[in-house]
Formats: structure tokens, C-alpha cells, sequence
């Protein structure tokens, strides 16, 4: 009777083998599949956050560049007349 119930819990432990490995190795694939795709999708964000900054960055420098035209054309045209003047008085 013991050899049956050896030969019977052999039998259960292997049956149990044969599903528990395939069946882990699953799991694992899976997770480091998830593990990958919450990396890319992390590294995604950091790429969009630092494309925003810069586009800001790009829209700060334009302002700036407007501005330093604007006043660029303010004291050639001061010039013109300071030259006008000038010669209308020499």
C-alpha cells in the first residue's frame, strides 16, 4: 500500500512539474515584457518633457530676437534723424 501511495504522490508531483514550469516560465516572460514596455514608455515621457522645454527655450529666443530687432530699428531710425538734423544745422 505505501509503494501505491508513493508511486501515486511521484505521479502527482511530476503532472505537477510539467504544468508548474511552462507555467512560470510564462509569468516571467511576461513580466520582463511589462518591465520593457513601462521603461520605453518612461523614456517617452522624458523625450516629450525635454522636446516642451525646448520648443519653450526656441520661443523665449525668437521673443528675444524680436525685440533686439525692434530696438535695433528704433536707433537706426534716431540716427537718420540725428544725422538730418545735424546737417540741416551744418
Amino acid at each position: 500500500m505505501s509503494r501505491e501511495v508513493g508511486m501515486l504522490l511521484f505521479t502527482a508531483i511530476f503532472m505537477l512539474g510539467c504544468v508548474a514550469v511552462p507555467l512560470i516560465s510564462i509569468l516571467v516572460k511576461h513580466q520582463q515584457t511589462m518591465a520593457r514596455i513601462l521603461r520605453d514608455s518612461n523614456q517617452s515621457d522624458q523625450v516629450e518633457n525635454q522636446l516642451a522645454a525646448m520648443r519653450n527655450e526656441i520661443s523665449q529666443l525668437n521673443a528675444t530676437i524680436g525685440a533686439l530687432k525692434a530696438a535695433s530699428g528704433a536707433h537706426e531710425r534716431s540716427d537718420k534723424e540725428l544725422s538730418a538734423r545735424l546737417g540741416e544745422r551744418f
